[in-house]
């Protein structure tokens, strides 16, 4: 604010332009209206995920923005080139193409 004016009353003189004026008009009649957040070139999404217990525990350990560094952990592992290892499954191994069916004996 350049030096510090007293607001002295209703009538005193503004340094904001007069938006009514015709010029004002024709302006914000042509400004386009953006609402809200502007678009992420990148946009994240909101998975389900499952960690363990302790895993989270830590991140969340750490403080406020805990999925931020979890998200940035991850990043740095694609980046790095990490390979995904295979987990091993329990239960039955999966079928190698549709179910057979066989009949039934009484």
């Amino acid at each position: 604010m350049p030096g510090n004016k007293k607001y002295t009353s209703l009538d005193s003189k503004d340094d904001a332009p007069d938006l009514s004026a015709p010029q004002w008009r024709e302006k914000l009649e042509k400004a386009p209206v953006r609402r809200g957040r502007p678009l992420s070139a990148s946009p994240k999404v909101m998975p389900t995920l499952r960690l363990d217990a302790k895993v989270l525990e830590a991140f969340r350990a750490e403080g406020r923005g805990w999925q931020s560094r979890i998200n940035e952990e991850l990043k740095a592992i694609v980046n790095a080139g990490g390979k995904k290892q295979e987990a091993k499954r329990a239960g039955p191994p999966e079928s190698k193409g549709p179910a057979r069916k066989t009949a039934r004996v009484k």
